[in-house]
């Protein structure tokens, strides 16, 4: 299991979110939510469970994304949801990693 602190691309990626993977891949409009961190610097891979697909089993069926390619859509604990632009924009001018994240889920919603 990676930490995925200090590497750049896993950096606003964390267990739970919710992801979709690029608009030219096969998996098409599934949403994934984010299991694990695996490869290396440069071949970084996100362990994703498909979101609503369960086997009678109840085993999920789990796949493989790059992390360079995945859309962050939404994510379990969003302390800025309720922030306008404006305070938003501030935050981010800070260097604050939380405020990254939502804009980056703001932005993937509208075009998703």
């Amino acid at each position: 299991m990676k930490s995925n602190n200090d590497n750049k691309i896993w950096r606003y990626l964390k267990k739970g979110d919710i992801i979709m993977d690029s608009k030219t891949s096969c998996w098409g409009n599934l949403k994934f939510e984010i299991y694990d961190f695996h490869g290396n610097w440069y071949c970084p891979l996100v362990s994703s469970y498909i979101i609503g697909k369960n086997y009678s089993s109840g085993r999920r069926d789990m796949c493989n994304l790059d992390a360079r390619y995945v859309r962050l859509i939404g994510a379990v604990n969003r302390p800025f949801f309720k922030l306008n632009k404006i305070s938003l924009a501030k935050l981010i001018a800070k260097g604050n990693i939380e405020a990254k994240r939502e804009l980056k889920i703001r932005i993937n919603l509208k075009y998703s």
